[in-house]
């Protein structure tokens, strides 16, 4: 679920913000024991690798969703309109 989120709200042309508070400090911490872990433990348990992937994925969301003026109104919206008789035209 989280990949999807994250796939949704960058669909609408909204990049993830860039965080200047401490917060970036988590992010930073995060992804760098994502990258410890894989170079140490990554060929022995790479089926963990995926739940790693998982958890940053739904912390980049949480991010976008605290930072932006993105609402979850608006991502039920966006959902409700992806049915298979809706045609949306993307931009090239």
């Amino acid at each position: 679920m989280p990949f999807i989120l994250l796939i949704e709200t960058l669909s609408t042309g909204r990049m993830v913000p860039r965080v200047t508070t401490s917060i970036r400090y988590v992010t930073n911490i995060l992804l760098f024991g994502i990258a410890v872990y894989a170079a140490v433990y990554g060929v022995t348990f790479a089926y963990l690798l995926h739940h790693l992937a998982n958890i940053l994925c739904a912390w980049l969301v949480s991010l976008h969703f605290s930072t932006s003026s993105f609402s979850l109104s608006r991502l039920s919206r966006i959902l409700d309109g992806m049915g298979p008789e809706s045609h949306v035209k993307k931009r090239p």
